[in-house]
Parts: structure tokens; sequence; C-alpha cells
């Protein structure tokens, strides 16, 4: 098992923790999809998908899954759709979304190393907030940052920059904990840490040199993380 970051010998201890939102720290598959079939309904469209075959692309948002869904959408029906999307996931999924196992627990070792910890999503802020109370301690955050608070969003390493930046500290201390391709590169080129959650949504086959740290469950980052902290 590697543990450190082939970008050097030496180990730097780590001082920050950034984390994707959807399919890293909650399972929101389930309130994505009713939000979806709930937008389909209410326009009186037939549809037909299996949720677990789309799950790999749960995490690139809802445009992207209603036009893998139908893709013979005009622009308008499009608009439509996410506008019925949203609100209903404002509404419902914050009941039927869930923290991975071993959350809490991630949370907690962090506090306990005086190690901070934020947030870095590719979902805009109005819908980050309508399920970030599903993550523990959530108001221990440092920083949250949603899509629409930047130009630019994830595989752009900007987010991450203006996250350590914001913070005030150096990226060579700091781990990017993501689920999908998007993830690694957005850590790869702010020269942070790249921990890649195998047990995410995209479940893609990641070379080795992809990432830096590969974990299929969230108690392999905890063993990380007091690793590095040591």
């Amino acid at each position: 098992m590697s543990t450190t970051s082939p970008r050097s010998k030496k180990k730097p201890k780590l001082k920050l923790v950034l984390f994707d939102l959807d399919g890293t720290l909650l399972d929101s598959s389930t309130g994505i999809f009713s939000a979806i079939q709930y937008a389909f309904t209410s326009h009186n469209l037939t549809i037909d998908f299996e949720a677990s075959t789309l799950r790999q692309h749960a995490g690139r948002g809802v445009e992207f899954l209603l036009q893998k869904i139908n893709n013979k959408l005009n622009k308008d029906q499009l608009l439509s759709l996410k506008h019925a999307a949203f609100s209903h996931y404002q509404t419902h999924a914050v009941s039927i979304t869930h923290p991975f196992q071993g959350v809490k627990e991630i949370i907690e070792t962090l506090k306990s190393h005086d190690i901070s910890w934020g947030i870095v999503t590719s979902k805009t802020r109005e819908l980050t907030e309508s399920v970030l109370a599903k993550v523990p301690y959530y108001d221990q955050a440092r920083i949250v940052v949603c899509a629409d608070d930047l130009n630019y969003k994830k595989p752009h390493p900007m987010p991450l920059i203006y996250a350590v930046k914001t913070l005030g500290i150096s990226p060579q201390y700091c781990a990017y904990v993501g689920d999908t391709k998007s993830d690694m590169l957005a850590a790869k080129h702010a020269h942070c840490y790249r921990i890649f959650a195998e047990y995410g949504y995209e479940a893609c086959v990641l070379g080795g040199s992809d990432y830096d740290f590969k974990i299929s469950n969230l108690e392999q980052l905890r063993q990380w993380i007091i690793y590095m902290s040591a």
C-alpha cells in the first residue's frame, strides 16, 4: 500500500483534507433519481431507466442524467425538467440522503489530529445546502466550495486552489478525496494529494499514476490520515 505521494520521498504532515460531496461523503443517488423520476412524470414524459445502471453517472449532474435517459430532449424541455428536478430535490432529497459508512469516524479523527477539513463539490450551493446537514459535524467544515461560487468547476483546479488559499494552507499539506477522474485531475493540477474513493459512483478504472492513494472504504482513509499525522 502506497501512503505517500510520488512527488516526494519526504512525508509532509497533513493539515487539510478536502472532500467531494456526492459519491464521497454522501450517498445521494436515491434523491437524485427520485427527483429525475418526478421531473419526467410531472411533464407526462414516459421514461424507462435503471437507477443501478445510471448510478455510475450520479455525480455528473442532473442535466447530464436527463440527456443520458432521453437524448431527444429539446432545450426548453431540458430547462423545464431541470427546474422540476431541482425543486423536488431541494424539498425531498434530505430524507433519502445518507452519509457513507465511516464519515462520522473520519471527521472525529481529523478533529483529534487537529486537521482542518472542507468540501469542494460540483453541486450548486442551493442544492448542496439542501443536503449538507446529512454530513456528520457539517458545521465544523472550514470551507464549502460549490459549483456556482467560482467561474470554474472541476476538473479545473481553481475550486481547490481557492479553498487552500482561503484557508492559508499550502497544497502540499492538503489531500483531496473524490470518486471521479475529474476529481483526481483537479487535485493533480492543484498540487494536492489525490485520494481516489473507488467505492463511489463512477467506479472507473484508474491507473496508478492517476492518484496517490486509493481507498475502497473510509476506514482505509482514516488509517491513512493517522499515518500522515504522525
